[in-house]
This record gives C-alpha cells, sequence and structure tokens, in this order.
C-alpha cells in the first residue's frame, strides 16, 4: 500500500488529497527466493510556459520572449520481498 499526496490534484480547506495505491495477492515462495510485484505505474505529463513579462506581450516579437515545453515521464512502482525464516533460539 502505497499513499502519497496529491498537491495538482483538488485540494480541501488547503489540504491536498492522497492517491493511494494498493496491491493484494497470494504467492507460495521457498525461504529466501525473492518476489518481484511489479505494475503500479504512474504517468506525469507537464505543460509549462515562461515568459519575459511585457515583453512577451509584444505582437509579432513577443514569442521570441517566451519559452514553452512538454514533460512527459513514467515511473513504474517495484516491490523486492525476499522472506527469510528466522529459527527460535
Amino acid at each position: 500500500k502505497k499513499n502519497e499526496a496529491d498537491f495538482a490534484g483538488p485540494q480541501v480547506l488547503g489540504v491536498p488529497t492522497i492517491d493511494i495505491k494498493e496491491i493484494s495477492t497470494q504467492v507460495l515462495i521457498k525461504n529466501n527466493d525473492t518476489l518481484v510485484i511489479g505494475g503500479i505505474f504512474k504517468n506525469n505529463n507537464a505543460f509549462t510556459k515562461d515568459v519575459v513579462p511585457g515583453f512577451a506581450d509584444i505582437p509579432i516579437l513577443g514569442y521570441l520572449f517566451q519559452h514553452k515545453s512538454i514533460v512527459n515521464s513514467t515511473n513504474e512502482l517495484l516491490i523486492f520481498i525476499t522472506p527469510r525464516i528466522v529459527k527460535q533460539l
């Protein structure tokens, strides 16, 4: 289970909402074997426009004083689990 604050999304009384990502599964693995849980993806798309105040509003030449960019990124969450049986002393 992963809880993450969503600062870009809707807010309630100025407090960001919480995105909850949860996965549930049952597996049977041997002692010291590693299990990998994956497939939880997050895509971020951002559009930004930077301008020089005043100059960006000049007709025809205004585009020389602004910069537009689009950033796309993808993240994948991988969880590695290695069980170890501890013998009682």
